[in-house]
């Protein structure tokens, strides 16, 4: 009994090894073509999900820029939102410069269906806040949203399938960062003195 285990157990191996080596054989020329244009289709609908997430986000900052502008009473809070509006219109450019030259699209996705949706509902808070104190809860929203945006980013940046791509979310990020950074230090000079 135990010889036949034994030869069982070897046929098998053997059966395992000649599968292995005929596997790749059995894929046709047609078939490798195909697969390849669909991870080449997947790579380009993914980085079109990611302009797409780009859009919205530089959208987003101009938009919450102008609310900012138009309530805001601390002069240096107007002008981090007048800065903040021009950072991202520039980068905003740049980006869809890239996107032409890449021949790409910006594509709707659940990333950036997200972010939307949660920029939209802190703009609708910016909007009802009331006046008393309005300069400090519009940099408290500020700096959630940017941190937001960060992790967003941290998230998304290893999904670049394009270094030209993975180069433009590293910049949006940086001034993201410097963003969030500003606005940390607005809560400072906005906090009340004892």
């Amino acid at each position: 009994m135990r010889h036949n285990n034994t030869t069982m157990v070897a046929f098998s191996y053997l059966l395992v090894v000649a599968c292995a080596r005929t596997t790749p054989d059995t894929v046709s020329p047609d078939q490798r073509v195909e697969a390849a244009e669909s991870d080449l289709v997947a790579e380009v609908r993914a980085d079109e999900e990611l302009f797409g997430a780009l859009d919205v986000l530089h959208e987003q900052a101009i938009a919450h820029a102008d609310l900012i502008k138009r309530r805001a009473h601390n002069q240096q809070l107007k002008g981090y939102a007048v800065m903040m509006s021009s950072d991202h219109q520039r980068l905003s450019h740049r980006e869809h410069a890239l996107r032409d030259a890449l021949a790409l699209h910006a594509r709707d996705g659940e990333t950036s269906r997200e972010l939307a949706k949660a920029s939209q509902a802190k703009l609708e808070i910016e909007a009802e806040l009331k006046e008393q104190a309005i300069d400090r809860n519009l940099v408290e929203i500020q700096i959630k949203l940017h941190a937001d945006w960060l992790a967003a980013f941290d998230e998304l940046m290893p999904a670049a399938h394009t270094q030209e791509l993975q180069d433009e979310l590293v910049d949006a990020r940086e001034v993201v960062a410097e963003y969030y950074d500003r606005a940390v230090a607005l809560r400072a000079d906005l906090a009340p003195h004892a």
